[in-house]
């Protein structure tokens, strides 16, 4: 096979260009939306989510778990962010999964509803906290990060 872009042709498609059949390049844009394939970049953010969702649920690696500290003022859900002295420190797991997680916390999980008395409970709704299913979390992440790659331009990323 002869590889173009993001289709594979056979090797009599090859000759046929030469011989005065022109093939042009084309975007890869619509053939990941049609085919539900993610970009890289969102690969990488759907990875580190799950990553820190199992950390924070399953307190393994504990060394992780405890550099991820949750902000005491809102819900148990929102990191703090670590306080980095150099730019080259922010590309390390823990800068990146904080943002991350903060970034993608509020698409993922569920709201929590008030009770009858207008007390809001926490984890009350289902797949609102960390009791949530892997693999509900998974669905839903991939879902949003999906429609958010759709969004824009319909050629270009």
């Amino acid at each position: 096979f002869y590889m173009t872009c993001a289709r594979a042709r056979t090797i009599d498609h090859h000759y046929n260009e030469l011989s005065g059949k022109k093939f042009d390049l084309e975007h890869t844009k619509p053939l990941f939306n049609e085919y539900k394939i993610m970009s890289l970049h969102n690969l990488y953010s759907y990875h580190i989510f799950m990553e820190t969702f199992k950390i924070m649920k399953f307190f393994v690696p504990s060394s992780l778990n405890k550099a991820l500290k949750p902000c005491p003022r809102n819900n148990k859900l929102t990191l703090i962010i670590p306080l980095v002295k150099l730019d080259v420190s922010q590309q390390n797991f823990e800068f990146k999964a904080v943002k991350i997680w903060n970034t993608y916390k509020e698409f993922v999980f569920n709201k929590c509803v008030p009770i009858n008395t207008g007390i809001i409970i926490p984890g009350s709704t289902e797949n609102s906290d960390l009791s949530a299913s892997t693999s509900s979390i998974k669905h839903k992440l991939k879902c949003h990060l999906l429609l958010q790659q759709s969004l824009g331009d319909k050629l270009t990323w």
